[in-house]
Parts: structure tokens; sequence; C-alpha cells
């Protein structure tokens, strides 16, 4: 793995009947030993009397992606101007995840899905990836939030939403955050979004992450609170994280670009909220 790793500390919480979604009430939250030993997440100061634990990691080491315990690949499928295929993912070996970017024999835009969809499932907490940017034009990484639910009409958020806590369509210095709400018909999406501008990395990885709170998201990246927004109310339904490339005109003329491109994922975390001191779990 890269130099990039944690320290996590002792890991004691509690979880509530949904699925992966950790609570101050249920069962306790197994720790992470494999972990231990590494440099920290810079997490916001949390409330008083409490402190963040992490409940969900995939470090991606190792030779092949977890589709067991943590996620999940879409079949072959159109998407946008290309296909996602399941052959566009894969771990380096090293500790990273790559999603490659490709044209295939028959003349076809191959990108990828990576989704955690029906293995871990999630409402509010602090969620971050560490990643790097593509080189070529014509397609964009994703690090989103999703729930069917969106397609609800009428309350804003708060019955269903899609976050994207980073999308990169552009080579420049900036990304795209959005909250999406109200499905996406023309009629009645909505959505709310901030494009920040990257600071310098001398590696090219940033990380970006979500606060998602009872008042508001807060979006970071590198550490620092880069835009907070309330607008449509706050999501109350249990999403999936989703890693994704797209292949679109949002992203640039993908035939202008140098293929193969690819984007590394370093690792993708959720920690959670809990009653500062608690007892470690038991190993």
């Amino acid at each position: 793995m890269s130099a990039f790793r944690f320290c996590c500390l002792a890991l004691s919480a509690f979880l509530s009947v949904l699925p992966g979604l950790a609570s101050a009430a249920g069962t306790a939250v197994p720790d992470f030993p494999e972990l231990a030993g590494e440099l920290p997440d810079a997490l916001p100061a949390p409330p008083a009397g409490t402190e963040w634990r992490l409940v969900w990691h995939d470090e991606f080491d190792g030779a092949e992606i977890d589709l067991k315990e943590k996620w999940e690949i879409p079949e072959f499928r159109v998407r946008r101007d290309g296909f996602w295929a399941p052959e566009t993912l894969s771990l380096t070996g090293d500790g990273f995840l790559k999603m490659s970017v490709f044209k295939d024999e028959s003349g076809r835009f191959l990108s990828g899905c990576l989704r955690s969809r029906g293995k871990y499932e999630k409402a509010k907490g602090f969620f971050v990836a560490r990643m790097n940017s593509p080189h070529e034009t014509g397609h964009w990484p994703a690090f989103w939030l999703y729930t069917p639910e969106i397609g609800n009409i009428g309350n804003g958020s708060v019955d269903g939403a899609e976050i994207d806590i980073m999308e990169k369509p552009w080579l420049d210095g900036k990304v795209n955050l959005a909250v999406h709400w109200d499905g996406y018909s023309k009629e009645h999406h909505q959505v709310v979004y901030s494009m920040p501008a990257l600071g310098p990395s001398p590696d090219g990885f940033h990380t970006y992450a979500l606060w998602w709170g009872d008042e508001a998201y807060r979006f970071y990246i590198d550490g620092k609170q880069v835009w907070e927004t309330a607008a449509a109310g706050i999501c109350e339904v249990p999403t999936y994280i989703k890693l994704s490339d797209e292949v679109g005109q949002w992203g640039g003329d993908i035939s202008k670009a140098n293929l193969p491109d690819e984007t590394l994922v370093d690792y993708v975390r959720v920690y959670d909220l809990f009653p500062a001191g608690a007892e470690t779990a038991a190993e």
C-alpha cells in the first residue's frame, strides 16, 4: 500500500438495524487492526462529547476487488457516450484501484463503475476517498453516493439524493461537487453545485470528503472545507458508494484522447460519530 495510510484509533460503535448503517445503538463494530501504524485522515473537529470512529473501508490491497463483502460491478452496458465494462476495473497489486478508459477492438469507448449497492449502504457520516486525476480529455472520474429514492418528487433531498463528492470533467485545476434531488427529468430535476479549485499536489493525489450531518452537507478537499449546503434539506435515506468513470462531452472530445487513460483510487473510508471514550470492540 502507499505511504498514505493512517493510524486507526480503537474502534467501538453500534450498528442500527439497517445493514451497514452505524448508529448509537446495536452491535459493537469490530476494529481494523490491519490499519494500525499508518497516517491519519484529516477529519473535522467532532461535536463536543463525540469522536470519529472508522466504520467501513477499502484500502484496495491484494490482487482482486472484494466482490463478496464490499463491492459489485455493473454488467456490460451502455453508459452515456461509451460503455461500462467490468474489464476496466482492477487492482494494481500495490494498493490502488485502477479505473481504466480505453477503446476496444470494435471502436467502443469503455469505462467502469464500482458500487457498494447491497453490500454497504449508509445515511450520514464522513465519507472520504484519496485518488488522482486523469490525464486525457473526454471522460471524468467520480466519487459519489446514490440511492434510487432520488426519484421521489417534492420533499427536497430528504427522501433521496445523489451526492457528488467529486467529479473531475476538466483537465484544469477544478472539480465539481453537487447534490441532486427530485429525479432526473427536465420537469422536476433540482441541483446545487460548487466548482472549487484544487491546490498543488506533489504526487497528483487529493482527498475528497463529505461530512453528511444532520444540518448540512459539508465538502472537503485535502482536509479543508470548500463548500457547505443545506439547500434541499438533508437526506435521511441510506445511500451506496460509487466510484466510476464516465465517457461524455462534459469531459471533452474523447476522440482526441490518447488512450488508454486511468484514475487510481488509494482508498475509500467511512467514519461516524460516537460518544467519546467508548470502549474498543473485542478483536
